[in-house]
Formats: C-alpha cells, sequence, structure tokens
C-alpha cells in the first residue's frame, strides 16, 4: 500500500494533476515505506506498545508522520482541484488524514486512530473502485 497514491496518479489518464499531486504521491509513499520497517521492527523487537515504539525510535517517527499526512494532503488537495477522481473518494481520504493528524496531537487513545486510517482507507478503496469502474466502462 506504500506505492499506491502513485499507481492512482500514473493509471489515470489525461488530464492529470500537476507536480504537487505526483510530488505528494511520492511522499506519502516514502512515508509509509518507513512504517511499514516500523512494523517490522516492533515486531521483531517484540515492543508491547505503541507508546514504546514511538520513544524508541523518537524524532524519526514523528517526522514521517508529518511527511505522510502532508504528502496525502498534497495529493488529496491537488486531485481534488484536479477534479479527475470523485470527490466523496478525496474527501474521505483526507477526512481520515486529517482526524488521524488530530488524534495524534490530542491526548486521545491510540485505538482511536483507526478510525481515521479506516477513513482513509476507504476513500482509497473508492478511488480505486472509480479507476476501475472507468476502465471496464470504456470501449477499449
Amino acid at each position: 500500500m506504500s506505492w499506491l497514491l502513485l499507481g492512482v496518479y500514473v493509471v489515470h489518464e489525461e488530464p492529470r494533476p500537476g507536480w504537487a499531486c505526483l510530488a505528494g504521491a511520492l511522499i506519502y509513499g516514502a512515508a509509509f515505506t518507513y512504517f511499514i520497517h516500523t512494523t517490522l521492527l516492533a515486531l521483531e523487537r517484540h515492543v508491547a506498545t505503541y507508546e514504546a515504539l514511538w520513544n524508541a525510535l523518537g524524532t524519526t517517527y514523528t517526522v514521517h508522520g508529518a511527511l505522510m499526512v502532508c504528502g496525502g494532503l498534497m495529493f488529496g488537495i491537488s486531485a481534488l482541484r484536479a477534479g479527475w477522481l470523485p470527490k466523496p473518494s478525496l474527501l474521505l481520504f483526507l477526512s481520515g488524514l486529517t482526524l488521524n493528524l488530530v488524534l495524534a496531537l490530542l491526548p486521545a487513545p491510540d485505538i482511536f486512530q483507526t478510525a481515521g486510517s479506516a477513513l482513509r482507507n476507504t476513500g482509497l478503496i473508492a478511488m480505486g473502485y472509480a479507476i476501475l469502474s472507468r476502465h471496464l466502462r470504456s470501449p477499449n
């Protein structure tokens, strides 16, 4: 899933949004790749809690989280402005990112992050469905 936004950008036919959308997809993908690494690290080291993982990784973890949010927002807002993906799917994706950001800044239990992730992922599923359904309807 790391490079999913790049795939969405690449498979979409003309006109594509500008450089900010592509840059957002690349930044999001790179940051998400880091988080895959942290999952493997937590499994390898038997890290019991999210807090323990965050304490072990510190600033690097936080920076990648910020990059993931910024990259996702760049992609989502650029795609929304260009109008090349359904607005509801982009709004779900952007809402999930924003909710995850807000929850990261508040003293809320970590489990609430799953709500933001669910919104974000529902938006991604809807983007994929829109692309596939357009492709299946095309006369080619």
